[in-house]
């Protein structure tokens, strides 16, 4: 008999999450960036739900990860200049 409704639904509890909600995470990144790729600096490369959770669970966060956010903070802060 399932303990709780996550067990109900057959999704894996990993970190207080449901394994469902880190997918639709990753496919809500993957697709703002495709959608907005070309306003995003020309140093990020298309990707896929894949390689960006594999960049995200590393033990220290991989290139994709660091360039992705670089990119986004340089819009947000409106920066003519890249952050690095």
């Amino acid at each position: 008999m399932p303990k709780n409704s996550i067990e109900c639904v057959g999704f894996a509890k990993v970190g207080g999450w449901a394994a469902s909600d880190d997918d639709a995470r990753l496919q809500f990144i993957v697709a703002f960036a495709s959608r907005f790729h070309s306003v995003l600096p020309k140093s990020v490369p298309t990707f896929g739900p894949q390689e960006l959770e594999r960049s995200i669970v590393e033990s220290v966060p991989g290139d994709l990860v660091e360039i992705l956010l670089c990119a986004l903070l340089s819009l947000l802060l409106n920066r003519k200049k890249p952050v690095e």
